[in-house]
Parts: structure tokens; sequence; C-alpha cells
């Protein structure tokens, strides 16, 4: 094994994107349950068994979301041992948590807006940087395809970097003075980015994979 600690580093970035992703998939049970709960009752109707079990999940998720940070920021750390750009990533994931955390204290001020934009753009570099360790590790160790599909992944990122930041500044700008024309059309846009951020995070997965089958060689 050449890379041992890239190794052992990007096992755990993998383990800690797979937590992130059970996570979201309760997220959106719990969510679903809310909103099917409000459209067959009441709010005075909506059953105590229902609310428990959604505060139950929220609890699971919020301990799998602290479990899966605390792996990929020591994943990050040992795998920046043998590539730079893991450092980076880890640098960068350190500067979103203070951005998180002075963002929830200023959520009720006018800078929200920008401190969620500046946490979506540096959740991007961290994975571009991630990226960017596994394609300088694959061309050490010559797998092509590993770089192909990391190059191609490192495109599409890029694009969902873009269009991010694009949004994000239309939206604050705009506002609720928006056209309803406008604000179709600005929602036309933010679906297509939404799935293409699904797949993208599929093909990201695909690829860390892909380099911890690489890396065991």
């Amino acid at each position: 094994m050449t890379y041992p600690n890239a190794y052992s580093g990007v096992k755990k970035i993998f383990l800690a994107q797979i937590l992130i992703l059970i996570a979201a998939v309760l997220s959106v049970v719990v969510a679903g349950t809310g909103i099917s709960e409000v459209q067959n009752s009441t709010s005075a109707q909506i059953g105590t068994g229902t609310l428990v079990a959604a505060g139950g999940i929220s609890i699971v998720i919020a301990v799998i979301s602290i479990v899966a940070f605390i792996i990929n920021l020591v994943g990050l750390s040992q795998a920046g041992k043998d590539e730079r750009n893991f450092k980076t990533a880890f640098i960068l994931t350190i500067i979103g948590l203070i951005i998180a955390i002075v963002s929830g204290f200023a959520s009720a001020s006018g800078f929200a807006d920008i401190f969620e934009l500046a946490g979506k753009i540096i959740n991007m570099l961290i994975i571009v940087f991630v990226i960017y360790g596994v394609v300088a590790l694959a061309t050490k160790l010559n797998d092509e395809k590993l770089v192909r599909k990391g190059k191609s992944l490192l495109v599409m990122i890029t694009v969902l970097l873009l269009i991010s930041v694009v949004m994000g500044v239309i939206g604050s700008i705009a506002g609720d003075h928006t056209g309803d024309g406008a604000k179709i059309a600005i929602a036309a846009v933010a679906l297509v980015a939404s799935i293409a951020a699904i797949v993208a995070y599929i093909m990201y997965l695909t690829l860390l994979a892909r380099a911890k089958k690489t890396l065991k060689q």
C-alpha cells in the first residue's frame, strides 16, 4: 500500500458521506410525515405518537450528522498526510463550521442570506479539493479511469457552484420584488440545479468508492 494514510482517510470520508446520506433520507421522512399529518388533520388533531416519533428521528439525525462531521474531519486530516489537497479541505471544513455557527447567531439579521451562500460555497469547495486530492493520487498510481471520472465530476461541481452563487445573488437582490415570470424561471433553474446536484453527489460517492479500491493496492 503506497498511501496508507490516504487510504484510511478516504475510507472515513466515504463512511461520513454515507452517514450524511442516511441523515438526509431521514430528514425527508420527517418532513414528509409532518406534511402528511397536517394535510389529514387539524393542528389540534395531530397525533402525539407522530410528534414523539418525529422528535426521536430528529435527535437521531442530529447525532448522525455530528458523528459524520467528526469522522469526515478525521478522514481529511489523515488523508492530508499523503496529499495536500485533503489538508486544504480540512481547513475549509473548519471555516465552514465557523460560518455555520456565526450564521446561527446572524439568522435574524440581514446577513443571514450571505452566510448561507458562503456556507454553500465552502461545502462545494470542500468536495472540489477532495476530488483534486483523489485525482492527484490516482495520477500517481496510474489509474486513468479514476482520473477521468474525477475531472468530469470537477466540471459538474464547478458549474453547480457557479449556479449556486448566481442564484444566491439573484435571490438577495430581487427579494420579494421579483415578478411571477422571474420567480418561475428561478424556480426552474433551482430544480434543474438540485437534480444535477443529486447526480453529482452520487458520482462523488462512486468516486470515493473507486478511490478506496485504488488506494488499497
